[in-house]
């Protein structure tokens, strides 16, 4: 596609009201010094990123890649009043009272890193998607932690996104830069294995990163260095065909790797179209013989969460709704049941999230 037909293909998406599901591609980050007001909270991030910087110690990293790993932990103020899924912007993330904001953050070496993951205990792991800037993504990262209620530590994988929807296949080069890097960071995580529990929770183009790396991980033998992590894929946008093949190579995974679709999801359609009308997983229904086939060959469980709210038009980001209802999945996937095994479910959330969420469309266990 030339760049001429893909500036006309952005605008259309523009002009269909895609663009409310871009970020403000802003990769500045201002550190406010402000008391915190009563009902606010705080949540610590761990970054790990392939960004540039445009000064060594800057607490902002660029859309350029950097040559090596750069690491730093940010403390972000939650205001109060906050809704579950949203970013309050408040005073342009000036001001704690009313929208998110950055109390603190130092740059790490490589061993400040390490030490700062601690001996055990849960770590997650959350890769962002297309069009993202460095702000959105630690902001989207802060809200998910705070709105889960996630026990242990979070560690941002930021890759340099150029946080343009002009950008995709950009993006899409980015991500490959960044696998090796990715699969250092996964590594780093399963040390001490024996006492850590790994969540990894990857969006929209970061899944292609984050499957491509686990691929390479499977092939290079490094993968079992992490005791069973928990992989989720969220509105993935890879090539059906492409996932299968990726999935030969990983195989199964305990416990099984989800995957979040949204057949309704814009966002994807119009990347389907990009990519010469290539169906994109994320878009797809559970119900589809070519899902169903990968779910049991790779023993997948694979979940359409249409019924979530969507935070816009592209019904892109619904999985950021999702961190609110994480307690009690956390308690129904430690109690047991068919939703700990591969399968084809349905979220439904009208007064059934306490009691019986997921509906089975069909199960997909591998005898």
């Amino acid at each position: 596609m030339s760049l001429k037909i893909l500036k006309v293909f952005v605008a259309g998406l523009c002009l269909a009201g895609l663009a409310a599901c871009a970020g403000s591609g802003v990769n500045m980050v201002a550190v406010v010094d402000k008391p915190l007001p009563a009902g606010a909270q705080t949540v610590d991030i761990l970054v790990a990123t392939t960004r540039g910087t445009n000064l060594p110690e800057s607490p902002d990293f660029t859309n350029s890649r950097s040559a090596s790993l750069n690491f730093a932990a940010y403390t972000v103020s939650i205001p109060p009043g906050h809704e579950s899924g949203k970013i309050e912007v408040g005073d342009d993330f000036l001001n704690p009272a009313n929208g998110f904001t950055v109390l603190r953050e130092r740059r790490l070496s490589r061993s400040d890193f390490e030490r700062a993951l601690g001996a055990g205990g849960e770590i997650g792991l959350f890769v962002h998607g297309y069009n993202t800037g460095f702000r959105d993504a630690l902001f989207r990262a802060a809200q998910m932690k705070a709105d889960s209620g996630f026990p242990g530590k979070l560690v941002l994988f930021a890759w340099p996104s150029q946080g343009q929807l002009a950008g995709y296949l950009a993006d899409r080069d980015a991500t490959n830069y960044s696998r090796h890097y990715l699969a250092d960071v996964m590594t780093m995580l399963g040390k001490g294995r024996q006492a850590r529990q790994v969540n990894v929770l990857a969006h929209s183009m970061g899944t292609w990163l984050t499957v491509e790396t686990i691929r390479d991980m499977r092939l290079t033998g490094r993968w079992s260095s992490l005791a069973q992590p928990r992989v989720i894929l969220a509105a993935p946008d890879i090539d059906i065909d492409v996932f299968r093949s990726q999935m030969a190579v990983i195989g199964p995974l305990e416990p099984p790797m989800t995957v979040l679709t949204s057949p309704d999801d814009r966002a994807l359609k119009a990347s389907s179209r990009l990519t010469g009308g290539r169906d994109r997983l994320g878009a797809m229904k559970v119900d589809d013989p070519r899902v169903l086939d990968i779910a049991r060959s790779a023993r997948l469980r694979v979940v359409d969460i249409s019924s979530l709210d969507s935070d816009g038009p592209t019904n892109h980001n619904r999985f950021v709704t999702l961190a609110k209802y994480q307690p009690r999945l956390r308690e129904i996937d430690q109690a047991g049941g068919q939703f700990r095994h591969a399968g084809a479910f349905v979220f439904r959330t009208l007064g059934t999230v306490v009691g019986a969420p997921f509906q089975i469309v069909e199960s997909a266990i591998a005898e």
